[in-house]
């Protein structure tokens, strides 16, 4: 188990290796959003 998923966090894929995901506008304090290159998180954000 991932430490944001410990402590109660949803983790979303966003992005992958320039290919982007559908993804929605619903504010949910509990995700965090993250882009992905070449298998290391490059971006991320809590919204």
């Amino acid at each position: 188990m991932s430490a944001e998923a410990a402590a109660g966090h949803e983790v979303r894929v966003l992005g992958e290796d320039g290919k982007c995901a559908d993804g929605t506008d619903d504010y949910r304090n509990e995700r965090i959003n993250i882009v992905i290159e070449d298998g290391k998180v490059i971006w991320a954000s809590m919204y």
